[in-house]
This record gives C-alpha cells, sequence and structure tokens, in this order.
C-alpha cells in the first residue's frame, strides 16, 4: 500500500513533502521508490573536461566521457576541435555544446566530426520535444538534463516542465549555479534530490554532480533518492575544471559503499564500463 502512494505522488503531495520538516520520512519514501526503479546500484562517471582551444589532455583508462567546454555554438571552429579530440579519443564518447543552441542541421555536422553526445540540456532553458527529436535524428543523444540557474521555475513548476519532456536518462535538479546572495543549504538540496525522485518515475536516474557539490553532499544525496553521480574527474588524483573539490575513484567507490550501495562505473550513454 505503501509503495502504491509513492509511485502515483501528485503534485499535491509534492507540495506536502517540500513543507514538511520531517527529512528523514521524505528521505524514506525516496529511498523505497530509488530501490523499485533501480536497485542498489549506483552508477558513477569519470569525465575529462577538455577546453575549446589548446593541448588535448591524455585520455586515462577508464574515463567514461570527454567533454569539449566553451566552445561557439553553430561554428566551423567548434566541429574542427571537435574532429582533433575524438581522433585522441580512443573510443571514449565525446559531448560538446548544449541543446538550446545547437539546430538540427549542426546536429549532423556534429556527429560527421565524431561527437557522441550533446553535452547537456538544461531544462530550465526553453526545450521542446522538437528539439530533442532533431538531434536524436542527427545521431545524437544528450548526456545529462541539468537546471543551469539558481533561478529558476518554481521548483514543481520546473519539475512538471522535466515530465513533459518524456522519458529521459537520467535529470540532476540541482542547479547548477549556486546564488550567491542566498545559497540553498544541505537540508534543502537533499530534499528537491528525495522529491524529485518521487514525483519523476519517468526519468530513470536522478544524478548529483560529484565535483560540483562534492563528495559529502552526494554521499547523503545517495540516501534521498539519487543513484548516479556526474562530473566525478577523470584526473586520478586531479582538481575538476568545475570547482576547486578533489576526489579519486577510490574515494568515489568508498562513499557509494558506505551508503549500502553498489557502485558501478559507467559511460556517457549509461554502458556500465568493466571493474579491472
Amino acid at each position: 500500500m505503501e509503495r502504491e502512494v509513492i509511485a502515483g505522488v501528485t503534485r499535491a503531495d509534492a507540495e506536502r513533502l517540500l513543507e514538511t520538516k520531517d527529512l528523514i520520512a521524505v528521505g524514506v519514501q525516496a529511498d523505497d521508490r530509488r530501490r523499485q526503479l533501480r536497485g542498489d546500484n549506483v552508477t558513477f562517471l569519470r569525465v575529462l573536461d577538455v577546453p575549446a582551444e589548446g593541448p588535448v589532455p591524455a585520455v586515462a583508462p577508464d574515463t567514461g566521457e570527454i567533454r569539449i567546454l566553451g566552445l561557439a555554438p553553430d561554428s566551423e571552429s567548434a566541429l574542427a576541435r571537435i574532429r582533433e579530440v575524438a581522433a585522441r579519443a580512443g573510443g571514449v564518447p565525446v559531448s560538446a555544446g548544449a541543446l538550446h543552441e545547437i539546430s538540427g542541421a549542426f546536429a549532423k555536422r556534429m556527429k560527421a566530426a565524431g561527437a557522441a553526445l550533446v553535452a547537456e540540456a538544461a531544462v530550465d532553458r526553453r526545450l521542446d520535444r522538437s528539439a530533442i527529436d532533431d538531434v536524436r535524428a542527427a545521431g545524437l543523444d544528450v548526456a545529462r538534463w541539468v537546471v543551469q540557474s539558481y533561478t529558476p521555475l518554481a521548483t514543481l513548476d520546473l519539475f512538471e516542465h522535466v515530465r513533459a519532456l518524456g522519458p529521459l536518462r537520467s535529470f540532476a535538479p540541482l542547479p547548477r549555479a549556486i546564488d550567491p546572495v542566498s545559497p540553498t543549504t544541505g537540508y534543502e538540496d537533499v530534499k528537491v534530490v528525495a522529491v524529485a525522485r518521487l514525483f519523476l518515475p519517468e526519468v530513470a536516474s536522478i544524478s548529483v554532480d560529484w565535483s560540483l557539490y562534492g563528495p559529502k553532499l552526494a554521499q547523503v544525496a545517495l540516501t534521498f533518492g539519487a543513484d548516479d553521480l556526474d562530473g566525478v574527474p577523470a584526473e586520478s588524483g586531479g582538481a575538476s575544471l568545475l570547482g576547486p573539490r578533489r576526489a579519486t575513484i577510490e574515494e568515489v567507490r568508498r562513499n557509494i559503499r558506505a551508503a549500502s550501495r553498489t557502485p558501478v562505473m559507467r559511460d556517457a550513454r549509461f554502458e556500465a564500463i568493466p571493474e579491472p
């Protein structure tokens, strides 16, 4: 009976969950839903960030994605950089660009240049099914669905928009930009993660960016419905370009196991990478 209520969470239910002070009860419901959908596996992705110019870094073993940052939208220079990076990728999926900046015609040229995925789609941008369909028709997929702004729509309005996009492989509900005047607390962040898990059963995985939010919040989020860690730096012991926080693959595994989950390394297509 309890699981049926969780699976059928309505907007009114979600509003009550966002307002309640009983954080533990929200977490228990979200964790139950996560377990129904994904079992005890937690996937994680090692990402090598590559700038738009300059030497291409060496690709470390077990890298799951090479993400090219800062490319000029719909430009010949972007296509040239994709070709250069793809030639040195050794089969690792290469991603670039943002969905709201890419036309269907340019997506085809990105694919021909060697890109496997569009790096991200911001759900707080103006997106509709045609943008998604154009990219997929070109043979590309979207590596991650994110919230860019810290002043987006109200949380549930945003989640309603995600629902309207149809089934997604993953969604990261925490904004990538942090409000410098009034940053959210960890209490608020994990509640948003939990409500996302309960409100969006059509989203396969709820993700948290390891580099951006750090190991502590990421680990707690795993007990509030998250089941995927994105943005783990591919450089062993190195720092991500997204922030000063540092992590290693062993630290990621330890944190996942400490949350009583099973770590599974994946690539940008959500295909498991065999452990050595």
